[in-house]
């Protein structure tokens, strides 16, 4: 073996005794407390804002009207924002979204107020509707109709509905306000048990 193999050999062994003794030297510091370790995460870290991904598309609340009822074919028949206590309130709206890989899913919820600002039902996780369909156009228009009962023990006065849209296939939530008013009913007419109707269509 030539000696410039041998000076190889020995430089590499002197490396690597000089990082076992300083490895050891730290790890001793370490223990002593000499040397102090932060366990705690950065508060970068903790900081960081996570936002949800957006995948595109679009999602919107083409139209809205309250109705005295909404017929079978999406109709609506005599349009109000008035209406009296313990009778259904029926609307009609329409939406416009953009499929996602040929499919369409909506998910509808909505939050009624009473005068005083105080909300009196919310349809959450529980109530809320869900709609999936599949679809080969660039964008769909969906047709709904539903209704929703204020009985005779609430007070008179303006009521606010929010009305809340969220397609989880796009990451995008819509939604809207719109005003509506409760009056006693002159003719003390008495409305069967409330129900609440939902029927989506695709046209």
């Amino acid at each position: 073996m030539n000696k410039k193999a041998i000076s190889t050999i020995m430089g590499i062994m002197i490396f690597l005794v000089v990082v076992v003794f300083t490895s050891s030297i730290i790890l001793v510091l370490v223990k002593s407390n000499v040397i102090e370790v932060n366990n705690e995460p950065s508060e970068d870290v903790l900081n960081t804002n996570f936002l949800p991904i957006s995948r595109g598309g679009e999602l919107g609340i083409k139209e809205f009207v309250f109705c005295s009822y909404v017929d079978t074919d999406f109709s609506c028949l005599y349009p109000s924002d008035t209406f009296y206590l313990n009778t259904d309130v029926h609307f009609f709206l329409i939406l416009e979204t953009t499929p996602y890989n040929g499919k369409v899913m909506l998910i509808e919820n909505y939050i009624i107020r009473n005068p005083s600002g105080e909300i009196i039902f919310d349809t959450g996780k529980k109530y809320n509707y869900h709609f999936e369909t599949s679809s080969d156009n660039i964008k769909e228009l969906i047709y709904l109709r539903d209704n929703f009962n204020i009985g005779k023990e609430f007070e008179t006065g303006d009521y606010s509905f929010e009305l809340i849209i969220n397609n989880p296939l796009l990451g995008i939530e819509e939604s809207s306000t719109y005003n509506f008013k409760m009056v006693e009913d002159p003719f003390g007419y008495e409305e069967p048990e409330p129900f609440s109707v939902e029927d989506f269509e695709l046209r």
